[in-house]
């Protein structure tokens, strides 16, 4: 067959280990094979506890005969299945092989270390049939032992004793009573069969009672040393950029536990791996699952007609909170990209309908919007999408549930990707193509056509207008839009006849664009943030009150054209009023100008001037649970009364929060809302157990 051969290099590896019995040969990584060309950025595996930075070369295509490929699939059942123990991952890696790669060492210097210029790499060929071939082969770990003090006779103990620590020690060895395998810390002299050691059920025993008594196993060689399993803590061959010092822990065993496995070499068969070879291997599922990983996320560009350059936020916005808190953290997962996709969904629809239905008013709008951008119809759109079958999610999760609100937050991140990477045309035209493939939709999406209704505007009104202009920095190529969105509804008399052209619609429209513009500054300049953080955030910088000081700081009220006697702009009702004029001078700009020109100034008169930063947002008791249970993919927590109770002093309220079909906290409170609060907070603690996360009165950690 024609295959890929991908080189993989694992950082920080393990230290380097000679392979006598293949010529003096070191490890190096590993070769994957697999039939598909696929390209993969640096990525990050963590697997128990151990986390490393992974990176693919493309090495070049080979031709691999029947025999080798016999060898490369009976290599890899014996490492997942002998070595590694993990048989379920057999059946994930179909289609795909791999082989240590090696580097063979040309000359050792005096003092025992090996140079890098002494290192002679070993391209993937037939010649690692005959390596596998020996990596496979079981010898007597005792017949080693024999021969070692056979051969070398005129040694001394000491000696003896070191050539077959050297030879045994590292290596993966498997018992012939249950084939178990293990790796051998250390070769232990001061140990033999007859020693004993504290057995919990008997008391004191020797291991020769003890096979005899639980395996009826005799032990012929009463004076063979014993062997320590464990990950040996020493490098056995040391680079000469190297010190003694720099032993990476990550890959050696730190464990302070008293209990040991002790083996008897009589008992064990020696295979040709190390513990290097080990360590590398279990990253092995992972490194594959990215490479299928992104061979998928090639198959969905060509589908749908959208290539990302980053591919990283491709791979984003499929990740399941399960998937990435489990393996790559929490800021990795599609929630942050679901936060931006959100924005720009809605803004695009509203943007869409403010140009198809120029006489709508903002209530038909808004019903039109909520049709198209609820999280039924994003469900529904995002099974048809075949989403569980691209999506990242943690082995519990198994596969998305149909028509859940997942698929939905799948879909939003995907138009939050896709708008990082192309911008908001390339995030309208993958709607197009996924939304309306077809029909009348599709075209007034593609090139509507669409008239606006605008104010008539005499030479006093125009000249009073720019003046505004030259205050906000922006000249408008259609100065009536700008009117328009300072025109309230009560400007005209009510017995006019006609379209009345006023700020409402403008205002709808500037609502999205404001949303989008915040969200994605609080994306770029707070990366630690939580979805949860920012919307928090975002909040307050789009509130009424903030919106309405803006505009006083502008002096805009005085451009404000109505006919009511209470426009002020104070208190919470004139507040809003003065928000909306924002907002509708906002959509003024984009219909006008575009994004850019919104940005920049949302950014000089609003983000400029606002103290909010999202990382310093802490959640609440309600909402925190709330992301807790996202990120297992079990939807919404539920709050209930239970009960209501009349007390001297008020009522008190019994309140349970449930997940699913099960209740999984219950307090009260004197009001509905404390009685959620605290409820939240134990169901926060029933979820943490150990953690040790502890929230005050007002429900801040």
């Amino acid at each position: 067959m024609d295959a890929q051969v991908y080189k993989v290099c694992i950082t920080p590896s393990p230290k380097k280990v000679l392979y006598p019995h293949l010529g003096n040969k070191i490890l190096d990584g590993y070769y994957i094979i697999t039939r598909e060309v696929v390209v993969v950025p640096r990525f990050i595996v963590t697997k128990k506890k151990r986390t490393a930075q992974v990176v693919l070369n493309n090495t070049g295509s080979v031709e691999i005969k029947e025999d080798f490929l016999a060898v490369l699939e009976e290599f890899k059942l014996f490492f997942f299945n002998i070595v590694l123990k993990q048989t379920k991952n057999v059946e994930k890696c179909h289609n795909m092989y791999f082989a240590p790669a090696f580097v063979e060492i040309t000359k050792f210097q005096l003092n025992g270390k090996v140079a890098e210029s002494s290192l002679q790499c070993i391209p993937f060929g037939e010649q690692y049939k005959d390596y596998l071939i020996d990596l496979m082969k079981y010898h007597s770990a005792k017949q080693i032992i024999d021969d070692i003090k056979q051969t070398n006779k005129e040694k001394t103990e000491e000696e003896l004793n070191k050539m077959i620590c050297n030879q045994m020690e590292g290596r993966v060895v498997v018992t012939s009573y249950n084939t178990t395998s293990y790796i051998t810390k250390l070769v232990d002299f001061s140990l033999c069969p007859t020693s004993k050691f504290d057995n919990r059920h008997a008391g004191p025993i020797s291991y020769v009672d003890y096979y005899k008594e639980k395996r009826n196993i005799d032990i012929q060689d009463l004076r063979q040393p014993l062997f320590i399993h464990g990950c040996p803590r020493r490098p056995v061959i040391q680079m000469e950029t190297e010190t003694p010092e720099d032993d990476n822990h990550m890959f050696y065993s730190t464990s302070n536990r008293e209990d040991r496995v002790i083996l008897v070499p009589e008992l064990c068969q020696v295979t040709g791996i190390t513990y290097d070879m080990y360590r590398y291997g279990v990253f092995l599922p992972l490194i594959w699952f990215h490479m299928r990983l992104y061979i998928n996320l090639e198959e969905f560009e060509t589908l749908y007609g959208v290539v990302l350059d980053n591919k990283r936020l491709l791979k984003q916005a499929f990740t399941h909170p399960s998937y990435s808190n489990e393996h790559e953290g929490p800021l990795t997962n599609y929630q942050r990209l679901e936060f931006i996709g959100d924005a720009v969904l809605e803004l695009l629809v509203t943007w869409k309908l403010y140009e198809v239905f120029p006489e709508a008013n903002p209530g038909r709008l808004s019903c039109l919007k909520s049709c198209i951008v609820n999280n039924t119809f994003l469900s529904a759109l995002g099974d048809s999408l075949n989403i569980a079958k691209y999506a990242i999610v943690a082995e519990h999760q198994n596969i998305l549930p149909k028509e859940s609100k997942i698929s939905a937050d799948v879909f939003e991140s995907l138009v939050g990707a896709i708008f990082l990477d192309k911008g908001l045309k390339g995030a309208s035209e993958f709607i197009e193509r996924v939304m309306f493939k077809k029909g009348p939709l599709f075209d007034f999406w593609k090139e509507p056509s669409f008239y606006s209704l605008e104010p008539e505007c005499d030479a006093e009104t125009l000249q009073l207008f720019s003046e505004l202009e030259e205050n906000i920095g922006i000249e408008f190529n259609n100065k009536a839009l700008l009117v328009q969105s300072f025109t309230h509804a009560t400007f005209y008399p009510k017995d006019m006849l006609g379209p009345k052209p006023n700020y409402q619609r403008l205002e709808f429209l500037g609502d999205s664009i404001l949303q989008l513009l915040v969200s994605l500054y609080l994306y770029i300049n707070y990366p630690t943030a939580s979805e949860g953080q920012m919307s928090m955030c975002r909040a307050n910088i789009v509130s009424n009150e903030t919106l309405a000081t803006s505009i006083r700081s502008l002096e805009l009220e005085k451009y404000l054209r109505h006919q009511s006697p209470f426009f002020t702009f104070e208190g919470p009702r004139l507040q809003k009023a003065a928000a909306d004029i924002f907002e509708s001078l906002l959509a003024a700009i984009f219909v006008d100008q575009g994004l850019d020109s919104c940005f920049q100034f949302v950014d000089e008169f609003l983000l400029q001037r606002t103290s909010e930063n999202p990382e310093n947002v802490v959640l609440d008791p309600k909402s925190l649970y709330q992301h807790l249970v996202q990120s297992e993919g079990k939807g919404f927590p539920v709050y209930q009364v239970l009960e209501k109770t009349k007390t001297l002093y008020g009522n008190i309220y019994k309140v349970g929060v449930n997940v699913g079909n099960e209740c999984v906290a219950v307090a009260e409170g004197q009001t509905k809302k404390y009685g959620e609060k605290l409820a939240a907070q134990k169901a926060i603690e029933h979820y943490l157990k150990d953690d040790h996360i502890i929230l005050n009165e007002e429900g801040v950690i």
